[in-house]
This record gives structure tokens, C-alpha cells and sequence, in this order.
């Protein structure tokens, strides 16, 4: 099941204590750091993702671009301009080729002039685009966790630790400045992989995350069951909780080095 733990010692280094007094059972804190942990079960199919962004961009030729241009400029007919686009292209021209045949095709409303042209002409405008290397992709990671509590202090448990992440990932308002128009930005979370009371090196670190999103489902999906009611309602047999996480720094070699 679920159980808040004192991990005072993490894969051979001192991290801070958690305080007994400030658990998911206790009232929600109110100052900048959170020192509270919740252990959870490892939910199946962990992964991760490691990604960089390249984006394509279009290089101009040179050579025959000034001439092409001013030949299509000074055409009078749309066919003598159309000509000396495609002489262009076929001479080098490249991306802007594209903006000086819909320039030309806008002028008798056809459709798509990139694609009209290439029909009437046999020919397609080459782009001349390479990749460039754009930066490193934030990671994201999501789990998913199936609660079937067996008591009644496993379900106010279960009830206090969804409570405790929706309030988390949200953000408050600063009522003290600016009437209320600024969010103070939500949480911020550790996550760690373990294996019994230490850290699990055979698995990713994670830098601080944020939590993007929180998904709570109540009963199964075939059929809403629940317990007993008390004064507070009936509560569910069953309840799955889906954490959404981004990584808040972007992984370098340096830190994939180190185990990232």
C-alpha cells in the first residue's frame, strides 16, 4: 500500500529528514519548503524519455536569386512571370520561388499556387531547407497508481495523498499584491526511485519536476462501488490516480553522466 517514510539517507547521501509532524495526514503547509514524502508502490511500465529538437529552415541560394526576381517582377503577363520563376528555380532559386509563384497565381485567384504550378509545369519548387539543432526536449514522465484500500485508515490514507498533489500542482492567488491578478507558481516535487530504504541507481535520477496534471478516477469503469457511508459520504472501493510531471531542467551530457 502507501506509507510516509523518514528517508533520511539516500543512496549513500544525507538528505533532510521528514518532520513526524508534517505528514499528508496533517494540515497543509503554508511555508516554501515542503518537507513531507509519500512512498508509493512502483506502478508498472516506468519510462523515460530522452529527446532533441531540430527544426528545418530554408536556406537561400544565391546567384540567380536578384536576377529571377527582377525578371518576374517585370513581366506584364502572368505566363512571362510564371516563366521566369520556374527559369529560376531551374537556375537555383529555391524558397523564395515559392512566395514569387503565389505572388504571381494570386493575381488570376487560382488555388494553391504551389501546388498549380507544380501541375502545370511538371516541376516542383525545391526548398532547399536543412536541419539545425534547437535545444534538448524538457522530460516528462507519468504514473499511474491503483489504490484498493482495506480499512478505513488506508482509505483516509488514499483520500489525503489525492488531496495532497491536487493541491499541489495548482497554483494560489496573491491576494497581498495587485488585487489578486498574479499566481504564485504551484510546487515543486522530488522524485526518487528506491529499492527498499535506498535510492535505485540502476534507474534514472529525476531533477526537480512540476506537475502538470492530476487524474483521479473513482471506482472501476464497469461499475461505481463503494464502501460503507460515514458522516462524510460513502467512499470508493477503488480510486486510480494518474501524475503528470515535467522536468524542470534540460539534460545535458554533464548530467546524463551522472545517472539523469
Amino acid at each position: 500500500m502507501t506509507s510516509v517514510k523518514d528517508l533520511r539517507k539516500v543512496g549513500g547521501s544525507k538528505i533532510k529528514p521528514v518532520k513526524t509532524d508534517n505528514s499528508v495526514l496533517s494540515k497543509f503547509p503554508t511555508h516554501t519548503q515542503v518537507t513531507s514524502a509519500i512512498a508509493l508502490y512502483m506502478p508498472p511500465g516506468v519510462k523515460v524519455n530522452y529527446g532533441q529538437n531540430y527544426g528545418a529552415e530554408a536556406t537561400e541560394l544565391s546567384g540567380t536569386t536578384a536576377n529571377t526576381i527582377g525578371i518576374a517582377k517585370s513581366a506584364v503577363k502572368t505566363t512571362d512571370q510564371l516563366k521566369a520563376i520556374i527559369g529560376g528555380v531551374a537556375g537555383g532559386l529555391g524558397q523564395y520561388g515559392k512566395n514569387i509563384v503565389g505572388e504571381a497565381l494570386s493575381m488570376v485567384g487560382a488555388g494553391d499556387p504551389i501546388k498549380l504550378a507544380s501541375k502545370a509545369f511538371g516541376v516542383a519548387v525545391n526548398p532547399h531547407e536543412e536541419m539545425f539543432y534547437e535545444g534538448p526536449s524538457f522530460r516528462e514522465f507519468s504514473y499511474a497508481f491503483d489504490f484498493y484500500p482495506r480499512d478505513e485508515k488506508e482509505m483516509k490514507d488514499v483520500q489525503n495523498i489525492v488531496k495532497l498533489f491536487k493541491y499541489h500542482q495548482a497554483p494560489d492567488l496573491d491576494m497581498s499584491k495587485y488585487g489578486g491578478r498574479l499566481f504564485n507558481v504551484p510546487s515543486e516535487f522530488e522524485i526518487h526511485y528506491m529499492y527498499q530504504d535506498r535510492v535505485n541507481n540502476y534507474m534514472n535520477k529525476i531533477s526537480k519536476v512540476a506537475c502538470k496534471g492530476v487524474d483521479v478516477q473513482y471506482g472501476e469503469e464497469e461499475q461505481f462501488s463503494t464502501f460503507k457511508p460515514d458522516a462524510d459520504g460513502a467512499p470508493p472501493v477503488s480510486t486510480k490516480l494518474t501524475l503528470n510531471f515535467v522536468e524542470l531542467e534540460l539534460m545535458t551530457k554533464e548530467k546524463i553522466y551522472r545517472g539523469f
